[in-house]
């Protein structure tokens, strides 16, 4: 009668012990899959960022060819001549 309870109190700790290590991989994909979730936003804000950069130079070189054209130039002087008036 003894070795009962020790064998009821071993069962039931390895019980314990089985739900406490399935409930450590739930919480371990989970954790896995906000990680994956996290890393794939962030690889496609890089991606984002990477693209608005590129039109911002674009843009910018853009905006410099015009300033440097004939008609910009010509267009300033226009409307320096026109306030003046």
């Amino acid at each position: 009668m003894t070795g009962e309870p020790s064998n009821a109190e071993a069962r039931l700790a390895a019980k314990e012990r089985d739900e406490a290590l399935r409930m450590l991989d739930a919480a371990r994909e989970e954790f896995t899959a906000a990680l994956q979730r996290h890393r794939a936003n962030e690889l496609h804000l890089a991606k984002e960022i990477r693209e608005t950069q590129r039109q911002l130079i674009q843009a910018r070189d853009t905006i410099h060819h015009m300033e440097r054209s004939a008609f910009w130039r010509a267009r300033r002087l226009w409307v320096r001549l026109r306030g003046r008036s």
